[in-house]
């Protein structure tokens, strides 16, 4: 069964002397890759096929135009990488979208299921007012994607495309430019999950809380969750796996009591190595405390 692993504004990580069998940038223009789809060809600005970006403007393709479009790249055979136990894949690039609606998205080829799979969406990073008429103010963009498992001809029939839908809307417009995909090793991720709720040092916090975090980078699989009353302990929870799930629900804590969590991500490689550091939060004081008035 495949299994995706997506990452944003992230650096990819590879076992260090991968010699990265898989390492193809578009190189747009490019007459190899395919445009496609139902569109008013007033808003594409920029093909891929002979241009140096994939930029479109459904501000100018009109109020009453349903745009649908894509470009696609040729057939990249990934067998070489899955035989190296090179099996993720990194689909990179930059990007502008002045985003008002619609989706823009990076996908890939399922050859078996016939079908695309949406990897990520590529939405405003703080740059909706760009303009991306020009490509200018443009994010980086990565998505990860793990090829454990991919059959036969998953592997040899594997191609990627940027897809955009407006929705039937009359939305903006983007630009995307150096787009490549490469691929490498496992290496284990990061110990880099930030816990997001209760916030680290917050206090008043009910007694049975759902814990949640940010993902690791270096594409985890899952996540250990540790809770106790001393930084780093287990007294609570010890190394309970959550699967690939960011959020964990805890129950029957103490009142006034200061709690700490730390997260551990592992992937097939193992467990992150680097110290991972712990969050706390302190629980509601007893509403049921009785107060010696002559005291």
């Amino acid at each position: 069964m495949k299994k995706i692993i997506l990452s944003v504004l992230v650096l990819f990580s590879f076992q260090i002397g991968n010699s990265q069998v898989i390492n193809e940038p578009a190189n747009w223009p490019n007459a190899n890759w395919t445009t496609s789809g139902t569109y008013n060809a007033d808003g594409l600005l920029a093909d891929p096929t002979s241009a140096d970006s994939f930029t479109f403007d459904d501000d100018a393709a009109g109020s009453t135009s349903d745009d649908d479009i894509a470009s696609e790249s040729p057939v990249i055979d990934l067998s070489a990488a899955a035989a190296a136990s090179e099996n993720l894949i990194l689909i990179s690039g930059d990007f502008t979208h002045r985003d008002i609606g619609g989706s823009l998205s990076v996908d890939y080829w399922d050859y078996d299921a016939g079908a695309w799979v949406a990897l990520i969406e590529l939405e405003t990073t703080g740059a909706s007012t760009a303009d991306y008429q020009n490509c200018t103010n443009q994010v980086y963009f990565e998505s990860g994607l793990d090829i454990t498992g991919f059959s036969a001809t998953q592997l040899s029939n594997f191609k990627y495309r940027i897809s955009y839908d407006d929705a039937d809307g009359w939305q903006w417009g983007w630009c995307i430019k150096n787009v490549s995909v490469i691929s490498g090793g496992a290496a284990v991720p990061g110990c880099d999950a930030v816990v997001t709720s209760p916030a680290d040092g917050e206090s008043g916090v009910v007694q049975s809380p759902t814990i949640n975090w940010s993902s690791a980078s270096g594409f985890p699989d899952g996540y250990y969750v540790s809770v106790g009353t001393t930084a780093g302990g287990n007294d609570i929870l010890d190394n309970v796996d959550t699967g690939n799930s960011n959020s964990y629900p805890l129950s029957g804590l103490a009142y006034s009591t200061t709690y700490y969590v730390t997260i551990l991500p592992y992937n097939g490689s193992g467990s992150a190595t680097d110290e991972c550091s712990s969050s706390s939060f302190t629980t509601v004081t007893d509403p049921n405390t009785y107060v010696d008035c002559n005291a």
